[in-house]
């Protein structure tokens, strides 16, 4: 059984997740940019797949979206600090 959380660090964790979960798509591309064998297995995969650029990068965020429980509550694109993308579509 999980300890009871205090209710400011819980209602300060809810805005920080929400604020990280909307930033997620950007900041796991500038993860993958940030590491070598990742940047390479993913310009591998631009190169050796039949997919455009788009879209196999529209179809990183819905595999994120799976493993992590998120949703796209579809507010519209924000441009992207990574490099490997140019805007992203916040998530919660």
């Amino acid at each position: 059984m999980k300890p009871p959380v205090n209710p400011a660090i819980q209602a300060f964790m809810d805005n920080a997740i929400a604020k990280f979960s909307s930033e997620f798509t950007d900041t796991f591309f500038k993860f993958i940019e940030n590491d070598r064998e990742l940047l390479k297995q993913y310009l591998d995969l631009l190169g050796n797949n039949p997919l455009s650029l788009q879209d196999v990068n529209r179809q990183i965020p819905i595999v994120l979206m799976d493993r992590y429980e998120l949703t796209n509550p579809n507010v519209g694109d924000v441009p992207a600090t990574s490099k490997l993308i140019q805007t992203y579509t916040p998530l919660q």
